[in-house]
C-alpha cells in the first residue's frame, strides 16, 4: 500500500468547503460504478448494510433517549436547546422503528463506503485532479449513496462550512445527475434527510 502520510487529511478542524467538493465528487464518481446494481466484483463479501451504525451493527438503539438527555444536561447553553427541543430524545425513540424501516428501504442501491469520513480520506494535492485516497473500507456495503455523503458532512467539514450543507449535498447530487443518472432531488434529499437521522 502506498504511503499516505504525506497527503492532506483535513485534520484536525475539518474540510474546507473546496475540499469537501472534491470528496464528495469522488464519493459520487464512486457511487455511479454500481448504481442499481450493487453486485460485489469477484466474490467480495460487503455487509448487507453499509455503514458502522447501520442494521445489525448498531448497538446503542435504545439509549437514544438517555444519550439526548444527558446532551440537554450537558449542553444546554452552548447548543442552545429550546424547551421545545428537550424531549427530542423521546419522539426520536418513539419514531425509531419508522426510521429505520425508511432507511433500510431507501432506493436506489450502490456500493458505499461506509465510513466515509475525514479519519479516512487523502487528498493528493501534487495531482491535477487532487486524487482522492479513502482508506478503511471495513464498512463497505450496499446502501444509499446519501448515506455516504450525510456521514461525511456530519463528521468531516470545517465549522465554516456548516452552513453550507444543503450546497454540498445539492453538489453531490448534481455530479450524479451530470454522470447519466436518472434520479430527482426530491428522492434524494429525502434520502439524505432519512440517512441523517439514522
Amino acid at each position: 500500500m502506498e504511503d499516505l502520510s504525506h497527503y492532506d487529511n483535513g485534520q484536525p478542524s475539518g474540510f474546507s468547503f473546496n475540499d469537501s467538493m472534491i470528496c464528495l465528487k469522488h464519493l459520487a464518481l464512486f457511487h455511479i460504478w454500481n448504481w442499481n446494481n450493487p453486485i460485489p466484483k469477484g466474490g467480495a463479501k460487503l455487509w448487507n448494510i453499509g455503514g458502522y451504525w447501520t442494521g445489525d451493527k448498531e448497538a446503542n438503539k435504545n439509549d437514544i433517549r438517555k444519550a439526548w438527555d444527558l446532551t440537554v444536561q450537558n449542553f444546554h447553553n452552548e447548543l442552545q436547546i429550546s424547551e421545545l427541543s428537550k424531549n427530542f430524545g423521546s419522539v426520536l425513540e418513539s419514531r425509531l422503528n419508522d426510521i429505520t424501516f425508511a432507511f433500510n428501504n431507501l432506493q436506489p442501491r450502490t456500493i458505499i463506503h461506509g465510513d466515509y469520513k475525514i479519519a479516512n480520506i487523502f487528498i493528493n494535492r501534487n495531482s491535477t485532479e487532487n486524487q482522492i485516497y479513502a482508506i478503511d473500507w471495513q464498512w463497505c456495503g450496499i446502501g444509499h449513496a446519501a448515506m455516504d455523503v450525510a456521514a461525511f458532512i456530519a463528521t468531516s467539514i470545517h465549522e465554516n462550512t456548516i452552513e453550507n450543507s444543503l450546497e454540498l449535498v445539492r453538489f453531490s447530487y448534481k455530479i450524479l445527475i451530470d454522470n447519466g443518472i436518472s434520479y430527482s432531488w426530491e428522492q434524494f434529499w429525502q434520502a439524505y434527510q432519512i440517512c441523517w437521522i439514522e
